[in-house]
């Protein structure tokens, strides 16, 4: 099942901006044209600061790579979960928890 997002390219957290993924090269993607996509919507988007879904999105992305569109970085998108539960208690459900929960199971 593929997934793509839409993400911003910049991310507010804590004040202080946070580069978003950094990106591979898609030619050596096992599925580059998936890879591509999820590059160029990543571009397109402008940026959302403190935004619920934006917030989420790059989580995921720096967790999965989003179909090796970018560098996984654990650690940074368990920070980005635990400051999504911080910034939106009105808005977090289950999966939210789920995935912070991962994150303390994995160590981070």
């Amino acid at each position: 099942m593929r997934c793509t997002v839409i993400i911003a390219a910049l991310l507010l957290t804590g004040g202080a901006a946070q580069a978003a993924p950094r990106p591979l090269d898609c030619a050596r993607a096992p599925e580059p044209a998936f890879c591509r996509q999820a590059q160029e919507q990543f571009r397109q988007e402008s940026a959302k600061p403190n935004d619920y879904q934006t917030m989420g999105n790059v989580a995921y992305c720096l967790g999965t790579g989003c179909d090796a569109a970018f560098v996984v970085n654990h650690r940074d998108s368990c920070r980005l979960r635990r400051e999504i539960l911080q910034r939106h208690t009105s808005r977090t459900d289950s999966s939210d928890e789920s995935h912070l929960t991962h994150c303390a199971s994995a160590g981070l």
